[in-house]
């Protein structure tokens, strides 16, 4: 064989890789950052689901305590 087509096939191999390699580099910084962003936004919901959580315990302590009044002055009337 030819070396000089040898070494033609070979440089096409490697230009093709390194654009490979460069989108694939690209892909992964896309990749990690969306991973950023999901993990942001999962912390986010987890914080948003904690405090209603405490409101709808506070919300059901409020009603607890209305109720108690309530009987309290039901026992009067």
């Amino acid at each position: 064989m030819n070396y000089e087509l040898i070494s033609k096939l070979t440089m096409e191999e490697n230009n093709n890789l390194k654009d490979e390699v460069s989108v694939m580099r690209r892909r992964n910084k896309i990749l990690r950052t969306e991973i950023t962003r999901l993990e942001a936004l999962l912390k986010n919901i987890e914080k948003e689901k904690i405090d209603l959580k405490e409101e709808s315990n506070s919300l059901k302590d409020a009603l607890e305590f209305k109720k108690d009044e309530y009987q309290k002055f039901t026992h009067y009337s």
